[in-house]
């Protein structure tokens, strides 16, 4: 095979007929979807494309389960087992109870967790825990890791030449690419246990599963056995489409665009144009805060504005002084980053508990209040009656409270993903736009204030 040792340099030329190329491919695929109808989405209809637990978890769990109403049995479970080879662990269990978040007592709740028990009374336990966007909580696979030790017994590894390994559960860590938990979050488990880590550690049962490659493939093979099954088959097929989008998959255009990278220089130019976007994310987002900081002083000081007190920084971000470093580093694919952080203005009250207005980012802007201490948080049937009146901005989305936790907050998810390429955050690109999302944000943060002042809501000196 001859090799070439050239090196590779951008032509302008050719990044010029990619793009223009390109746009030809992407109108030509949006002009398919528009007249096909394939932008109706069920799931992103009804908010639920990032809900982890009422969207995601419970679909996937209801899929897996023997009993579910899809009426294929354990056929999904099967394909299940197959896609990803561990036939053999779940050999002789014929018997699968499939929940979704039960409460597993101090060690949590486990996103979606398979008891499995055979006729000989063999027992087996997969778990799995599920991450769309929110971040690991404290210890949290190391808990779930102790609770399937606890019922299943402890993993053995292999003795070469001597013993297999002994492995009565498997714990997987479900991402959208398939990154690694927080260190923080696996604090206790051995790292023989860790798949991941290592080739020699390949057999041990705590392992990484993506959205974008295991569950779209796992997916696909389900959907392939619903030809006379048109219901269960058109709600994959959308659960398909919205993996497709979340994860950037979008099989139809990704396929046409490849077709134009037939040359090492247009690989190399492509390349360069994806850093390019990386760079623009970055630069977009310190950008954004500035403006925010800037509009938050201004309006703070403004006697017609209800904004008060000054913003400090929050939780990840120590100081203000970080913010464009952590900005920066947001898009890295380091799990030792803060996954979100923003600014919070701690002048309010009510019924003695102080209370936060918040400007959070985490793959989008936020905007919330919140109780600054666990054991304040507010009341849930304000909460509750808040997210029923509250009128909406344009392209917004109401957020939840948390009754996992027992902690009730107010959250209103403003628009624009950072997190996926869509129309909307390229057009930050002009001024107009970004001046609009800032606009956007104030106005939802003004308008939680207003609705709560009705609750009671008061200002008070910040300490």
């Amino acid at each position: 095979m001859h090799q070439d040792n050239r090196d590779l340099t951008l032509d302008e030329g050719i990044v010029r007929e990619l793009i223009s190329r390109s746009e030809v491919q992407i109108a030509n695929y949006r002009e398919y979807r528009q007249r096909s109808g394939a932008n109706f989405n069920v799931f992103k209809i009804l908010n639920r494309a990032t809900d982890e637990v009422y969207g995601h978890s419970a679909l996937i769990a209801e899929l897996l389960n023997p009993l579910g109403s899809h009426a294929q049995g354990d056929t999904f479970l099967r394909l299940f087992f197959s896609f990803l080879g561990i036939e053999k662990d779940v050999a002789g269990i014929d018997h699968w109870q499939v929940t979704v978040e039960e409460s597993r007592g101090v060690d949590g709740r486990i996103d979606i967790l398979l008891a499995g028990r055979g006729s000989s009374g063999r027992r087996f336990g997969i778990a799995i825990e599920n991450k769309i966007y929110a971040d690991d909580e404290k210890r949290q696979l190391s808990r779930y890791w102790r609770y399937l030790n606890n019922q299943y017994g402890p993993y053995r590894p292999p003795i070469p030449d001597q013993e297999p390994s002994t492995r009565p559960y498997l714990l997987y860590y479900l991402t959208l690419s398939g990154y690694a938990p927080s260190a923080q979050s696996i604090a206790d488990i051995p790292t023989i246990e860790l798949s991941y880590v290592s080739v020699e550690n390949s057999e041990a049962p705590v392992r990484l599963l993506s959205y974008a490659d295991h569950v779209r493939e796992w997916l696909k093979l389900c959907h392939e056995k619903l030809a006379f099954f048109p219901y269960a088959r058109e709600v994959i097929g959308q659960y398909m489409g919205t993996i497709n989008s979340l994860t950037g998959n979008g099989e139809g255009m990704s396929k046409g665009l490849n077709l134009l990278l037939d040359t090492p220089e247009k690989l190399f130019a492509a390349s360069q144009l994806s850093n390019a976007v990386t760079l623009f994310r970055k630069s977009l987002l310190c950008e954004l805060w500035d403006m925010i900081l800037a509009e938050w002083k201004m309006r703070s000081e403004c006697n017609d504005s209800c904004l008060t007190g000054e913003l400090q920084a929050n939780r990840h971000l120590v100081d203000s002084a970080r913010l464009k470093k952590v900005s920066n580093e947001r898009f890295s694919k380091s799990r030792n980053v803060p996954r979100w952080f923003g600014f919070v203005s701690k002048a309010y009250e009510m019924n003695s508990t102080h209370l936060g207005l918040e400007i959070r980012f985490d793959n989008r802007f936020y905007v919330g209040l919140y109780g600054e201490k666990k054991e304040k948080d507010l009341d849930k049937t304000v909460v509750e009656s808040f997210y029923q009146n509250f009128q909406l901005s344009k392209g917004c989305e109401l957020g939840s409270y948390d009754d996992k936790l027992v902690k009730e907050r107010i959250y209103i998810n403003t628009p624009v993903r950072f997190d996926t390429d869509n129309d909307a955050l390229f057009q930050l690109i002009e001024l107009k736009q970004k001046e609009e999302l800032v606009a956007t944000i104030f106005e939802v943060a003004e308008g939680i204030i207003s609705e709560m002042d009705k609750f009671g809501l008061q200002r008070r000196q910040q300490v």
